[in-house]
This record gives structure tokens, sequence and C-alpha cells, in this order.
């Protein structure tokens, strides 16, 4: 039928579905506009989040892809590796790490723990998370930041710590001469002295004062 056919009834019938239509129209253009803004306004935010991360982050498929690295990451790499084997990006190796983790964080679990790297000899703690896309691949997110200066430190600190108890073994070592009978020593000088004084002339002990069970029956048999 032609629209010059068409009824006067017949128009206004249609006319009201075009409008119908039309408002669907700018109705579904609007709920795009308002997810594309949402989307925009959340990457803006993710963006953001990675931008400010004082550390190095990269993601990798179940293949070992690197898929993305962010800017701290590139700038230790020297290049972008995006495509390249994660074990060869990041540790230049042939083949898969020893240590690696991924197939306990593709099956869901978050995994952290430290590591020094063979490419440049310094200490990472390394948090792996797992990401699952809606299409049914599996990613693995890692945030890494470089601890070798707090290594360094915990390993001088236990250094000192041997070195401390090894001079204070020294310094208590051997044979003490102890009278047998109050049970002060004599010190390098000849000179007896108490055994409290005795030890923390010596070393970083202190002494609590009591009375022992024994003590206490020969000074006060009454109770």
């Amino acid at each position: 039928m032609e629209d010059n056919d068409k009824t006067k009834d017949e128009l206004k019938f249609d006319l009201r579905k075009l409008r119908k239509r039309l408002k669907e129209v700018e109705a579904s253009e609007e709920e795009n506009k308002r997810v594309i803004d949402e989307l925009r306004n959340d990457s803006a935010k993710y963006q953001a989040i990675v931008h400010s991360f004082d550390g190095l982050i990269y993601i990798c498929s179940e293949n070992y892809d690197v898929e993305f690295m962010n800017e701290k990451f590139l700038e230790r790499t020297g290049f972008n590796p995006v495509g390249q084997k994660c074990y060869k990006a990041l540790h230049d190796l042939d083949n898969v790490c020893s240590w690696c983790v991924n197939e306990r964080v593709f099956q869901g679990e978050k995994v952290s723990w430290e590591v020094l790297s063979p490419k440049d000899d310094r200490w990472y703690y390394v948090i792996n998370s797992p990401i699952f896309h809606p299409n049914g691949k599996k990613y693995k997110m890692s945030m890494i930041q470089d601890i070798s200066n707090r290594k360094s430190s915990e390993a001088a600190q236990e250094k000192i710590q041997e070195q401390l108890q090894s001079a204070l073994t020294k310094v208590l070592s051997g044979y003490i001469p102890i009278c047998s009978s109050c049970k002060k020593v004599r010190d390098g000088n000849k000179n007896w002295i108490e055994i409290e004084s005795y030890v923390r002339s010596r070393t970083e002990a202190h002494f609590s004062h009591g009375i022992c069970p024994d003590c206490i029956k020969k000074l006060y048999p009454g109770l």
C-alpha cells in the first residue's frame, strides 16, 4: 500500500510508531553515552592507580606472553616487551623460571614472595593476582617492588648481631675465677668483684633480684 492510499488513521498510527522508535533510539544513545562515560572514568581511575604505583607492574597470559607493562617497568627493560615471554623480558632467561607460580595463580590463588632476579642481581617483592576475562581467558598481574635496600639493611643487621654474639661469647668464654664461698669473680686486674658487676661490665645483660625457694627456707624457716 502506498502512502497516498493510506487512511488518516493509518498515517497517525505510523507516525506514533516512528515517534516511539525515535524515543527508543534516543534512550539507547543516552544509555550508550552513559556507559561509555563510565568506562572512560573507570579507565582514568585505573590509569591513575597504575601511574602512581611506585613499582613495576606487568600482565601476562597463560602462555607466558607479556600483555602489558607500566612505564617504570618499560624503563627497566629498556624496550617494550609486549608479546615476548615474561621470563625473557623480566629475568633474561630462555626457559620458564624455576620459581614460577603461574599455575597456582591461574587456579585463582594470590601468591606473593621475594625473589632475587638473575638479570640485575636485585631483590624484589612480588604480588601475583589472577585476572579472569569474561571470554574465558586467564591472565596474571604482578605488582613488584624493589626491596634490595631493605635486604641489604637486614643482611647488615644480621652481620652485626653475629659479631656481637661472637664478641659476647669471647668475653664470657674460657675459665672465670670465682670464689667458692662468696661467689665473687676475679677480674683481669685481680680484683674480686660481684658477679653481677663482672657480667654487666662485659655484656648488655641486666639483673633483677629475687629469692629462690631454697634461700627462703634458710632465711625464713618459719614461713
